[in-house]
């Protein structure tokens, strides 16, 4: 009988060994880059977290600055004009610039007092920017909605004189009238289903409250086909504007709360074209040039301008043109890292008191910065 021999076994061994080391090596190396990667996770969550947070406050403090700025100016002057310092963009600046740097005397400021080196100071990788526009310098489309006494819901109507200056200004900017023509259909729709359903809303609140479990037949009936009646500008793509449609109208009309006139010292050469009829581009442009030479400070100085370009002085008046503003959008973007974070708000002056309307925040991928 043949042996085999000895020495082939602790060789085997060994390989066996080192096979079963190995793949506890791999396995060992599997669940550590696991436990890093989770690791990893939760550490860039907490950090866009905090980015989140702090991009927040800072922007929020940048709205109440804007909103200081439109407080004094209501002080100073009576009127609004683009040569006033609200109307000044903020271009894109350190963060760090806006606050006192006292290093002599100590101050929390930069990376004194914070435990953090110089280099790591979060203040010297933020760069904040904005603009403050004044939204009573565009054609406000919630105008071609004639305004009701009784606020009924079934009453509504379109404004003739409002629906003629819609007419002129998608001639003026070429347009789709058909486009306009589904957004004055779908309107009245959507203004009345939203009476309706707030009437409704606060009928049977009053009921619950009064304890009475009849209910009110008198009130409209909600369409539920109607377009839902737009809060904001770029929300008019509901009532049958293109995306294309909205971008030329940006900067020429705009969607407000109530009606609203439009201010002659911060429209643009065709808004004033749209709102005044038979008025030509060349006697607009002359407006536009006295305007920038001196603001228009009454209507009877804008209606001497209109005789002085050979308009007819009638174009202005009081229902709508105005020589001052209460609507106003802030738009304020903040940089931090690799991240843009913007937010953009309506604010409404009454007397020196500036409210909010509405904010809408966004946040995407750093980038060449821009605020319009």
């Amino acid at each position: 009988m043949k042996r085999r021999p000895l020495a082939q076994r602790p060789t085997r061994e060994r390989g066996s060994a080192l096979l079963m080391a190995m793949l506890i090596v791999a396995l060992v190396s599997t669940l550590a880059a696991s436990g890093y990667w989770r690791q990893w996770q939760a550490w860039a969550a907490e950090r866009a977290e905090r980015q989140r947070d702090e991009a927040r406050w800072v922007l929020v403090g940048a709205l109440d600055w804007a909103r200081l700025i439109l407080r004094e100016d209501a002080r100073a002057s009576q009127i609004d004009h683009l040569g006033e310092p609200w109307s000044v963009p903020l271009q894109e600046a350190r963060l760090s610039d806006f606050l006192t740097l006292d290093r002599r005397g100590g101050g929390n400021t930069g990376g004194q007092g914070t435990g953090l080196p110089s280099g790591e100071d979060p203040l010297r990788i933020a760069f904040l920017s904005g603009t403050v526009t004044d939204l009573q310098g565009r054609v406000n489309l919630r105008n071609l909605l004639a305004s009701q006494a009784d606020g009924a819901a079934q009453d509504v109507t379109l404004s003739p004189a409002d629906v003629a200056i819609a007419q002129r200004l998608f001639q003026l900017l070429r347009l789709p009238e058909a486009e306009l023509a589904l957004l004055l259909n779908r309107l009245p729709m959507a203004w009345a289903a939203a009476q309706a359903s707030t009437s409704r809303a606060a009928s049977d609140s009053g009921g619950r409250d009064a304890g009475s479990g009849t209910g009110n037949t008198t009130l409209g009936a909600v369409n539920p086909l109607a377009p839902l009646l737009p809060q904001r500008f770029e929300q008019l793509g509901v009532l049958g504007l293109s995306s294309a449609t909205l971008e030329a109208l940006a900067p020429h009309a705009t969607w407000l709360p109530e009606r609203t006139a439009l201010n002659v010292n911060t429209a643009s050469l065709i808004a004033l074209q749209a709102s005044m009829p038979r008025l030509e581009s060349p006697q607009a442009q002359r407006l536009i040039a006295l305007r920038q030479q001196r603001p228009y400070t009454s209507l009877a100085e804008l209606r001497a301008a209109l005789q002085a370009a050979g308009a007819p002085d009638l174009l202005a008046t009081a229902q709508s043109h105005v020589v001052s503003s209460r609507y106003f959008a802030v738009a304020g973007q903040l940089r931090l890292d690799e991240q843009v974070f913007e937010e953009r708000t309506l604010v409404v002056r009454n007397g020196i008191t500036v409210s909010t309307v509405w904010r809408v925040s966004g946040r995407g991928h750093a980038r060449v910065p821009t605020v319009e």
